[in-house]
């Protein structure tokens, strides 16, 4: 039996850097990366030992081994970011709230000795958002405090949200927009960088886009089954960001009442009659109370304010009351165009122009999601509801909220992942077109080329 000399010498180098690097850290890093190849290896002796001719359906094992692909590839992607990010430094500079989970992750995993009377600090008594501090520290008490054990696992939740994404753009326009859809979500810059730090976005994308994965199962068929694992999502999600909660929910609710209504203009009155709702039930309601004291639209311009104080990325608007229904529908187009399109391109000073190419390629991606948002609501529009909706609700949120270019690009992930399916559903759109348009210009070619026959004349 021949033995791979080259692998295991690579193995051995990489088993030798993580430890001397990274210590116990390290074992960690080694043991993922010894996961990952026999993952490839395993997933390189399946596309060789199957026969695909012979399988029943060749297009779901093809599509299969590109998302494990997939899914593995943008794991690895995020380690080797992460321990670059904490061998440099450059962790803390990018989110310095990892201080915050690793000071209250420290808390729980003292609570679980014995060491402290409760669970959380007192800052977070009565809030539901401490559920990343509660798995953080269960990590901590179980394989020891090294902060790269929660940062390893986010990197992994992180690469699996391809298949959520690939499902939920593969039901509404087939297999090649659900692969866009997965390499999108899975290698989009932001969605990479905030999946490799010690922070709760990459479990809040995960969640997110299997509660609208979900929830359009639910409106393609009622099943109990399906009603149980999203409340099981739903419930998981608001001890992250409890807001998102509602947003999701109301997603789903004017998703079954849009989707009854066949006539568009009447479905899109009823959509508008429904997202009042929402805005009504946010200003005189109590949802979301742990991000804005109490949901009325007066804390709405006060956290807006909060976000804008200070820093190189702050946002000085004033003259805009959002305290009232009237001002912040003034001042939510100005939000909007800040949300989806900040930093500018000229906004390259600082540590926000790191942003510019990724708002590049965020720039090329919105004609995309307009096409396929329009084609989505046109043919398939029951099951592009739920995530263009809950894509639309968090966009409107945050353009009223957000009031620092710094946490819009991070909080900006959360939309993205909702929309860039629809972008990979308008790519896929846009090349089916093309294909039928070259096969045409194709069979008229040959058809001009054809020499016509002229009937000869008969003489007698």
């Amino acid at each position: 039996m021949k033995v791979p000399l080259v692998p295991l010498v690579v193995l051995l180098l990489l088993a030798a850097a993580s430890v001397s690097l990274g210590g116990l850290e390290g074992v960690g890093v080694l043991a993922l990366g010894g996961a990952f190849l026999v993952a490839f290896s395993l997933l390189l002796f399946r596309r060789a030992t199957a026969d695909l001719a012979g399988t029943r359906n060749r297009r779901a094992e093809d599509d299969t081994n590109f998302i494990w692909t997939v899914i593995l590839t943008g794991t690895a992607i995020r380690v080797a970011l992460a321990v670059a990010m904490r061998l440099t430094g450059i962790n803390t500079s990018v989110a310095p709230d990892e201080s915050t989970f690793h000071d209250n992750a420290l808390w729980f995993s003292a609570w679980m000795r014995g060491d402290v009377g409760q669970p959380f600090s007192y800052k977070w008594n009565g809030s539901a958002q401490v559920g990343y501090f509660a798995l953080a520290g269960a990590l901590y008490g179980t394989f020891g405090e090294f902060p790269f054990v929660p940062v390893l696992l986010n990197c992994v939740v992180g690469g699996l949200c391809a298949y959520p994404a690939y499902l939920l753009a593969a039901r509404v326009s087939g297999r090649r927009a659900g692969r866009g859809a997965a390499l999108l979500v899975t290698f989009f810059p932001s969605l990479v960088l905030w999946s490799a730090l010690l922070i709760r976005d990459a479990l809040v994308l995960f969640l997110l886009l299997w509660a609208a994965c979900l929830a359009q199962s639910l409106l393609q068929r009622f099943r109990i089954r399906t009603i149980l694992w999203l409340a099981i999502c739903l419930a998981a999600l608001a001890t992250l960001r409890s807001y998102l909660l509602m947003l999701v929910v109301a997603a789903t609710c004017i998703s079954l009442l849009v989707a009854a209504v066949r006539k568009p203009g009447r479905a899109l009155v009823t959509a508008a009659v429904c997202g009042g709702v929402v805005l009504a039930m946010m200003k005189f309601g109590d949802f979301g109370g742990d991000f804005f004291s109490d949901s009325a639209l007066h804390n709405l311009a006060q956290r807006r304010q909060f976000n804008a104080i200070g820093g190189e990325g702050s946002i000085a608007l004033e003259g805009y009351d959002l305290s009232t229904p009237t001002g912040a529908l003034t001042y939510l187009p100005i939000g909007l165009c800040w949300f989806l399109l900040s930093p500018f391109p000229w906004q390259y000073s600082g540590r926000q122009g790191l942003a510019i190419p990724e708002v590049l390629i965020w720039y090329a991606c919105i004609p995309l999601v307009v096409s396929g948002a329009a084609f989505a609501l046109r043919r398939r529009r029951k099951l592009a509801l739920v995530p263009l909706t809950a894509g639309i609700l968090v966009t409107l949120l945050y353009s009223l909220v957000e009031g620092n270019v710094g946490i819009i690009f991070r909080h900006r992930a959360q939309a993205l992942a909702l929309l860039l399916p629809f972008a990979a559903i308008g790519w896929a759109r846009r090349k089916t077109n093309e294909r039928a348009q070259l096969r045409e210009t194709m069979a008229a070619a040959q058809r001009s080329a054809t020499p016509v026959r002229r009937p000869v004349a008969v003489t007698t």
